[in-house]
């Protein structure tokens, strides 16, 4: 069922009908327990007379009873009774004819509990039921357990995917061969491709002829197990040029080098304000130096800062 079902809502449907066929279970219920917040959720409750029940209120009754006690409880209606008058157990929904529970346990610790109940006289649980449903507790605990990984990694690995497909930064993954096996939509916007065009590309095929030394350097320090940030051309599918800033990650499987994982920052827009701003000063320099005027610079402290030629002579 773990490998069977597509999210935990069904799975838990599964275990409702796979429990059905050993035992009557038209009533039934899952109730897990977090440790951390020490409260209930009830992921999966089907019930003849209640609708839903409050999730707060199992740790007061029978449910709770089996949590903290780690021991199934199987009790008729006179039973019950009993267990109310002498441990305070409160009465939740419907009072039923027959009541049965069973701890989920991973190892030694309890996860939840899993019940089922009649309303019907003379329908009522059996000690072989007890045993079977025991039995089989600690099967359901770990297809729970499993599952709830599966969709917690799920969950994280969409967060993370729309977090890499979101970012205005390129994100590459090369193999060990420097081959390109990921690319993200900005990376592919940045260089003009399709991202399935840039998949096998290796990573010399994109960059400025004039940079390939420079990132063969790279490569090399990160085959030594060294991270590094570096300026790179490279050039588009149109054939423009643009700066990046690269952040760039080894990364290894079993312990040996498996390639490398690259954020790529434009930065071509900085690269040519920087360019323009030190022909302006170059420019300006020249004026200055080459003026038949006498100019000198100074602070509010009226030091001397800096005088031409023209001011010496």
């Amino acid at each position: 069922a773990v490998h069977s079902t597509q999210d935990f809502k069904e799975l838990l449907c599964s275990i409702h009908h796979i429990i059905d066929e050993l035992m009557p279970a038209k009533n039934f219920f899952i109730a897990l327990y977090d440790e951390d917040t020490k409260t209930f959720s009830l992921p999966y409750f089907v019930d003849e007379y209640d609708t839903s029940v409050d999730p707060s209120n199992l740790r007061y009754g029978m449910t709770g009873h089996v949590l903290q006690t780690g021991h199934s409880i199987l009790a008729d209606k006179k039973k019950i009774f009993e267990l109310r008058e002498k441990e305070g157990i409160k009465r939740i929904g419907h009072d039923a004819v027959c009541w049965l529970g069973v701890p989920l346990k991973i190892r030694d610790a309890t996860i939840g509990v899993l019940a089922v109940q009649s309303y019907t006289e003379g329908m009522s649980y059996t000690e072989r039921d007890r045993e079977m449903l025991e039995f089989v507790s600690r099967q359901v605990a770990l297809a729970i357990e499993r599952k709830r990984a599966e969709e917690a990694l799920r969950e994280s690995e969409e967060k993370y995917r729309m977090l890499v497909e979101t970012t205005e930064e390129g994100i590459s993954i090369d193999d060990e061969n420097e081959t390109i096996v990921f690319a993200n939509e900005a990376l592919a916007r940045l260089l003009g491709y399709e991202k399935e065009e840039l998949l096998g590309k290796r990573s010399f095929d994109i960059v400025y002829e004039e940079d390939l030394e420079k990132l063969k350097k790279e490569v090399g320090k990160r085959r030594k197990g060294k991270t590094s940030k570096y300026e790179l051309r490279c050039v588009t599918k149109n054939g423009r040029i643009k700066t990046f800033l690269v952040s760039a990650t080894p990364l290894y499987k079993e312990g040996k080098f498996n390639g490398s994982l690259s954020l790529m920052l434009d930065i071509t827009e900085r690269k040519t304000a920087e360019e323009e701003l030190r022909k302006q000063k170059s420019y300006f320099q020249a004026l200055f130096e080459g003026s038949p005027e006498a100019i000198v610079s100074m602070d509010e402290k009226h030091r001397v800062l800096d005088v031409n030629p023209a001011f010496t002579r």
